[in-house]
């Protein structure tokens, strides 16, 4: 069966086929009236009139929400809100989180609902942190990670087997945390794709927690006018399968090595626009959606705020795709 990448609101690089989306957005409010247990059961009954289908439970562990509900959207997609944080202090039942995927529930009605009501409710609104999603229409086994100073793993479900290798750098649910894998796999494409996926606050910018990852072009590598060959070609494929291998090499061995590589890949960088674009979409979450336009998210002076972000990226209004 052949599945489709769902998304909301997406951006095509048309220059590299690069696909940009928004695919993660927690936030935090900071509830007006939430005080006890039975006012966190009126905050669950307001939310329950945009929704016909939700399951609640109760948790009392430490830095857990004690109320969470996950709202059911129509294809059976979810989102998750959760009140009442139990820290050092006991409950604080005003500390309330909201953790979605734009790309799965942001097109529908009922989930814009519930957002602009918990927005409604709150007296303070922070976006935590987000999702950056590059699809990239590249083969997972065609790419090459190199390890920095953050956490480093690699998991395979085939030992041998790079095309299903997922990479990941950082501490996961924090800002900084890079994940790459193939995405062709995971929703049965045709065509080869691998999903690059960042974990970005608003302060952040995509480049200075992108790594060194390059990808690389085998057949050209294989056939190409200056393509390596015998045990420069044999040590060139094994470093893409395996870049530690670059360590066991000696010095001359492995800057020739180094060098082949280098002519033979391309750095994996990313349209800054396009990154800024998304980190708007995100931001637009801090605010009501219009009832007009109501999955855009837009403030009452909208046209304000967009030549102010116009004027930071130095694009025209027009190309604004938001």
């Amino acid at each position: 069966m052949i599945f489709l990448i769902p998304y909301f609101r997406e951006i095509k690089d048309k220059k590299t086929g690069f696909v940009y989306s928004l695919d993660n957005v927690v936030m935090k409010y900071r509830l007006y009236w939430a005080q006890d247990d039975g006012a966190v059961d009126e905050v669950f009954k307001e939310l329950s009139k945009c929704c016909h289908v939700c399951d609640s439970f109760t948790r009392f562990g430490f830095a857990q929400y004690k109320h969470q509900f996950i709202f059911h959207m129509p294809d059976e997609n979810t989102f998750w809100v959760g009140v009442g944080f139990n820290g050092s202090g006991g409950v604080d039942y005003s500390n309330c989180s909201c953790d979605f995927n734009p790309n799965k529930v942001g097109q529908f009605d009922s989930f814009a609902d519930i957002h602009n009501k918990l927005l409604e409710m709150s007296k303070e609104v922070e976006l935590k942190r987000y999702d950056l999603a590059v699809d990239i229409p590249v083969s997972r086994e065609n790419f090459i990670g190199f390890k920095d100073k953050r956490i480093h793993e690699e998991y395979r479900k085939r030992l041998a087997s790079k095309a299903d290798s997922t990479e990941y750098w950082g501490k996961r649910s924090s800002s900084g945390f890079v994940k790459l894998y193939n995405k062709q796999i995971e929703c049965g494409l045709d065509n080869p794709m691998t999903r690059l996926e960042l974990t970005l606050s608003m302060d952040d910018t995509a480049v200075s927690k992108l790594p060194n990852i390059l990808y690389i072009n085998d057949n050209q590598m294989q056939i190409g006018e200056n393509a390596p060959t015998g045990t420069d070609l044999v040590l060139a494929l094994a470093c893409c399968e395996h870049p530690e291998f670059l360590n066991y090499l000696p010095q001359i061995k492995r800057y020739k090595t180094k060098s082949v590589l280098k002519q033979f890949t391309t750095s994996l960088e990313l349209n800054m626009d396009l990154c800024n674009k998304i980190r708007f979409q995100a931001d637009c979450y801090t605010r009501k959606a219009t009832t007009d336009k109501k999955h855009i998210y837009v403030l009452d002076d909208h046209r304000n705020y967009v030549n102010l972000l116009k004027r930071e990226l130095n694009l025209p209004l027009d190309e604004m795709d938001i």
